[in-house]
């Protein structure tokens, strides 16, 4: 049984593997270009320089998810299914984040103040941070994830400021090496995101069914899955559809 897991799993990462590099050597467009258009709408416009896969928002977002993945592997970890101050910060960054898509909107009388490319990437960044810390609570509270050795939680507070500006600097930075690097741990991030939403998925499908959980396993299916739904996604975006003519 176990077997016949593992190769289930192998094919399905072969699978999605194989046509996500078809679907880039088809459109012609790099990796990291597919895996943007998969979450993004990708108007020039407003997206850094160097022909960007995301847009300020999305960078925040990303950039906030991805620190906030690495920032819960060394600080305390709640084995909460609720964790409350975490939920309350994420909800406060929830309404930032609306707030300013709304501004930025087209509806008449929303306007609160004037629109600013650094405040799209600020108000996004809390919201990818929190959010991830939530999935970490929840991961490590189901024994997905490890819990790392207990600190301080004050660290919590000097780290969410660090990244932040790490991102704030890599987003806007001139550079073309770190442009592309920039590209490459977003990218990373969205992926990493997207995965862990369908091991939790598979996870709690897994535990109302009583069924045995394996890890290794899960955690392969999850990335699978989030390849083959990018790969979809990313390819109807730049084969079929444009966004640009809808949103700009």
């Amino acid at each position: 049984m176990k077997s016949n897991r593992k190769n289930l799993t192998l094919y399905l990462q072969l699978f999605s593997l194989f046509l996500f590099l078809m679907s880039c050597i088809i459109l012609k467009v790099s990796p990291t270009r597919l895996i943007g258009a998969a979450f993004c709408h990708q108007i020039p416009s407003r997206s850094p320089k160097y022909d960007f896969p995301f847009c300020y928002r999305c960078c925040g977002l990303f950039f906030g998810i991805l620190f906030g993945y690495i920032v819960a592997l060394f600080t305390k970890k709640k084995k909460h299914l609720y964790p409350k101050a975490e939920i309350i910060l994420f909800f406060l960054s929830l309404s930032l984040f609306c707030t300013d898509i709304l501004n930025s909107s087209k509806i008449p009388n929303i306007h609160l103040y004037n629109e600013s490319i650094e405040f799209r990437m600020i108000s996004s960044f809390p919201l990818g941070y929190f959010l991830s810390i939530i999935i970490c609570n929840l991961l490590a509270f189901w024994n997905i994830m490890p819990i790392s050795i207990n600190r301080e939680k004050v660290y919590e507070i000097p780290c969410f400021f660090i990244c932040g500006s790490i991102s704030f600097y890599l987003t806007f930075n001139n550079n073309y090496f770190l442009s592309h690097f920039s590209r490459i741990i977003i990218c990373l991030g969205s992926l990493i995101f997207l995965s862990s939403l369908y091991v939790l998925l598979i996870f709690s499908i897994n535990s109302i069914m009583n069924k045995t959980v394996h890890v290794n396993f899960t955690i392969q299916a999850g990335f699978s899955l989030a390849i083959l739904q990018v790969t979809f996604f990313g390819f109807l975006h730049l084969r079929f559809l444009h966004f640009e003519q809808i949103f700009s």
